[in-house]
């Protein structure tokens, strides 16, 4: 059925055919031959009335073309075997067309060639496409091609009658209906069986395959025999490279036995120290080392690596044991007498000079950190020029662990040393101990800035200037005690009554002291210790101070919540400060861990039951009966009791600090109102600066334990600064907009301000400025008496202010002017009586004439006349005649203007008395001369000038 598609399909079937083959090829790598079958044969029209009268035997033969096995397959070849089919057909047609019985079936069998023949060009398209040459692929290797029938089902596929019937228009014929009798094969039998299945040796392996396993083979013999090449060279020149190893190495080590014999035979000096040499000298031993450069020709073959690290590893511990080791001790024992008189460095000095010359057990770890932590610190040299000397003497150490033989110990100094050490007692050398353990001083820092949330670097600084990021040892907290610190110390008791016994002979300590007894010295130092760190770190700690108004609405803000950073860094505080509380379920710190108190236990030893003395309560006494037990950590807790009380409510009574939170939040809530308000200065100008919430806040920060109090005590007073700064801002911006450019004008240059002047000041402008409701009193009425006090002399600023008074000054001359010059309110008037006292001789009489008001006096009893000025006639003329005795001339002077009688004082001799109203007034002309008494109306007064020389209009406040 496939032959009777289009070409497009029979060609795409021939090339899923071919990509089938190739597949199998490629997967069983072999060239196998290909038999193809066309079978249903018996769909030709035809084929069945051919062959009808085929016996059995003559069925089973084989109908095809079996093709050459060197042939090329083409569309040639397959046209000239299907016509060779077809000439056999042709040599049977006549016989057959005589054989037949009807019409129809002679006119089937002399169609069938034909309709055979028609199947030649679709046959040739399906093997040119399947066993095609080409140049990309290799081909399959087509045998033959055969037609073949097992069952006859079906209908005829007639391509000749529907070629014609296409051509010619027609409509196809119906398709012949097939007879369904006796079912035969045709043409199978014998294709298998005398032609497949005889030629299945015919298969030939795939050339590539082949080529592919001919090289193969060859490169596995090839590599066998490399391998067995480079195996005899590896092991050739891993022997000759390791034998002269082992030569280079004997001669190295001759030669450097002979170089260090001097150095090591001499021995070690204290003054002067040749540890220099040492370390040279196993520099020198360290570059001995033969080393033998190993590569892949040496991984086969004899090797001598063990042998020649052995050697080095000998040289190299009898350069620690006859040459470091001695300049080592040589080295400690210089500094130990250089350092005697310095108990606290000799305390670890000696301990190790004891480990090192066998008179103490031998505690590696502690010399080691010792020898490199601590010694470099007063040693005369540098005892690590170079790491390489750091690693020597490392090593040194970690051997003299295991030596035997130690060295002969200076008992002079040994006894000088324990002298000084004993002038430390032997409870502060265990504390000591304590806090230089690595437990300790790898505990995790309390870091305030953690505690304190994210304003905390805003709100809260430091008076040592350093960052909240700096904090406390770890030795100090609540978890460090508990966890650390309190189980350690049992074992450190033990260990300081070891060393005790280490030290017999150099201090008169007392043996009969319990361990017990020791561990509470060493806590007795701990807490005191604790204490001062955490003072010192409230007493550095303030908050951060305020310099403006924004910053003030936002540090307070933040001071007045709930959570404020004052009041965490607070309870941060008072969680690691009360040693006494239980800890919380689940808290960190609830348990004491296990691992310390065994690792305590491991280094004891037989003492490590000792340690199990480290629980929550140690005895206060020496074990006697009624002893009294002190809670661990109660002394601390009881020193920062009053912190406690502050922040967390205490037997039913509520934390102090939430009074002052409380007035905190008033005025934080005012600020808000006031940075709120368009003009902010003004607003707190319209307050008065806040006194009450200000005197609060300080009221509430001294019932605050210390230092809480100075804190929020600086809050207040940086808020008062802030507020007068904004309060004076304000002032001096209404001064100068409302007052001072006139004052300036009106005054500057004018008598009687200026009492040199000749320019009076005007009237109405000195009556608008000093006048009642003037510029001057409106000012202070309406803007700064809110913060002065004006019942003292002279005026003072408001206690919280805390200014100069000497910034009043001018306002209150300007009260005094007011008062004095504007006593009804109008003005200005000055009142003022005049009594005349005295007359030179050479005159008769003298004449006041006051604006109209004539005083005239004989030089005989006269009484006291009241004035005013101006006067009644309004002329601003003031005259004053003497009428000479001669009977010469009257003598006169004059003065006019607003301000004349004052002129008229100033011309003469004004005297003060007692009485700040009484003045003695002497008014002369030449030789003559007239004595009144001028008694003022009030005690303010101008007539001695100082109220207008004293006043200047003011720049700023």
């Amino acid at each position: 059925q496939e032959l009777t598609e289009d070409e497009a399909s029979l060609r795409e079937h021939g090339r899923e055919i071919r990509k089938r083959l190739a597949e199998l090829r490629d997967r069983l790598e072999i060239q196998l031959p290909v038999y193809l079958m066309i079978t249903k044969a018996d769909l030709v029209p035809g084929f069945e009335a051919f062959f009808d009268t085929l016996n059995t035997q003559a069925r089973e033969q084989v109908w095809g073309a079996t093709l050459p096995t060197e042939a090329r397959i083409d569309s040639v070849t397959v046209e000239r075997e299907m016509k060779a089919l077809l000439a056999r057909l042709e040599e049977r047609l006549v016989s057959r067309m005589a054989d037949a019985g009807t019409l129809s079936e002679r006119a089937e069998i002399f169609r069938f060639p034909a309709q055979l023949e028609a199947l030649t060009t679709p046959l040739k398209t399906l093997i040119d496409t399947v066993f095609g040459e080409s140049r990309y692929e290799e081909s399959a290797w087509l045998r033959g091609f055969y037609f073949t029938s097992a069952t006859q089902e079906g209908s005829p596929i007639d391509r000749m009658v529907g070629s014609i019937s296409g051509t010619l228009g027609l409509p196809a014929a119906p398709a012949e209906s097939r007879r369904h009798g006796e079912k035969r094969s045709f043409f199978l039998r014998n294709l298998l069986t005398d032609l497949i299945f005889p030629e299945a040796g015919l298969g030939t392996f795939d050339p590539r395959a082949e080529e592919r396993r001919r090289w193969i083979w060859r490169g596995t013999l090839a590599a066998s025999a490399l391998v067995v090449v480079l195996t005899g060279l590896m092991f050739l020149f891993s022997y000759m490279r390791y034998s002269g190893g082992i030569a280079d190495q004997e001669r190295q080590l001759t030669a450097l036995q002979g170089k260090l014999a001097n150095v090591a035979s001499r021995q070690a000096p204290v003054e002067p120290l040749d540890l220099n040499l040492a370390i040279a000298a196993m520099s020198d031993i360290k570059a001995s080392h033969t080393r033998v450069a190993t590569n892949i020709l040496t991984l086969a073959g004899p090797t001598a690596k063990s042998e020649l690290d052995h050697a080095n590893r000998l040289a190299y511990e009898h350069g620690l044991r006859n040459i470091l080791e001695p300049r080592m001790l040589a080295l400690l024992e210089a500094t130990m007498w250089r350092e005697i008189r310095n108990p606290d460095y000799l305390l670890g000095a000696l301990k190790t000079y004891q480990m090192m010359t066998g008179l103490a057990p031998y505690d590696r770890e502690f010399a080691e950190n010792w020898w490199l932590n601590e010694l470099a610190g007063q040693a005369p040299i540098n005892p690590f020029p170079t790491e390489d000397a750091l690693l020597f003497q490392s090593d040194a150490i970690a051997r003299l662990s295991t030596e035997e033989r130690k060295f002969e110990p200076d008992t002079a100094l040994v006894s000088l040393a324990l002298e000084s050490i004993c002038t430390i007692p032997l409870s502060e050398r265990a504390y000591r101990s304590l806090l230089g353990r690595p437990e300790i001083t790898a505990l995790k820092e309390w870091i305030p800035a953690e505690k304190a949330g994210p304003n905390g670097a805003r709100v809260l600084t430091r008076l040592s200037e350093r960052t909240l990021r700096v904090g406390l040892p770890g030795a100090f907290t609540y978890d460090g005690f508990h966890q650390t610190v309190l189980p350690l110390v049992p074992e450190v008791a033990a260990q300081a009554a070891l060393d005790r016994a280490v030290f017999t002979g150099g201090c008169s300590e007392s043996s009969d002291v319990s361990t017990t007894e020791l561990e509470q010295d060493i806590l007795k130092l701990y807490y005191e210790d604790f204490i001062d760190k955490w003072d010192g770190f409230l007493h550095d700690i303030r908050l951060t101070p305020i310099s403006d108004l924004a910053q003030a609405r936002a540090n307070l803000k933040d001071l007045a919540s709930a959570d404020s950073a004052l009041k965490r860094l607070l309870l941060a505080v008072v969680a690691e400060t009360n040693l006494t509380r239980v800890p919380a379920e689940g808290e960190e710190g609830a348990a004491v861990p296990q691992g310390v108190l065994k690792a305590a236990q491991k280094r004891l030893g037989r003492l490590g039951k000792l340690v199990g003395q480290g629980s929550k309560v140690i005895g206060s006494g020496n074990g006697s009966d009624g002893a009294e037990a002190i809670v661990a950590g109660a002394p601390v807790a009881d020193h920062f009791a009053p912190l406690r009380n502050t922040v967390e409510e205490v037997d039913g009574v509520p934390p102090l600090l939430d009074d002052a939170v409380a007035a905190l939040s008033a005025l934080s809530n005012e600020l808000q109102t006031v940075a709120a308000s368009p003009d902010p200065e003004a607003a707190l100008l319209a307050r008065g600066g806040l006194p009450k919430l200000i005197g609060a806040i300080a009221n509430e920060a001294a019932a605050l334990p210390d230092p809480i109090d100075d804190w929020i005590s600086g809050i207040a007073g940086d808020t008062i600064a802030i507020t007068r700064e904004a309060v004076l801002a304000q002032l001096n911006a209404r001064w100068r907009a409302d007052v001072l450019p006139f004052c300036t004008a009106a005054t500057t240059g004018r008598y009687p301000f200026d009492q040199g002047s000749r320019i009076d000041v005007n009237i109405a402008d000195f009556s608008r400025l000093f006048g009642p409701g003037g510029l001057i009193d409106s000012f202070i009425n309406d803007n700064l008496l809110p913060y002065i006090d004006t019942t003292t002399r002279p005026w003072q600023w408001r206690a919280d202010f805390n200014l100069p008074a000497e910034r009043l000054q001018p306002f209150e001359k300007a009260r005094s002017i007011r008062n004095g010059l504007f006593p009804g309110g109008a003005g200005p008037v000055m009142a003022f009586t005049l009594e005349p006292k005295d007359l030179t001789p050479n005159a008769s009489r003298v004449t006041l004439n006051v604006d109209g008001q004539v005083l005239a006096y004989f030089n005989s009893a006269a009484r006291p006349e009241p004035m005013t000025w101006p006067g009644p006639d309004g002329t601003n003329l003031i005259s004053l005649t003497f009428t000479p005795v001669d009977g010469s001339g009257e003598i006169i002077t004059s003065e006019t203007g607003a301000w004349a009688w004052l002129r008229m004082i100033r011309k003469g001799n004004l005297k003060r008395t007692q009485l700040p109203e009484l003045f003695t007034l002497t008014l002369a002309k030449g030789p003559y001369r007239a004595k009144f008494e001028l008694r003022a109306n009030s005690v303010d007064n101008p007539f001695d000038l100082s109220m207008f020389g004293a006043f200047k209009c003011p720049e700023r406040f």
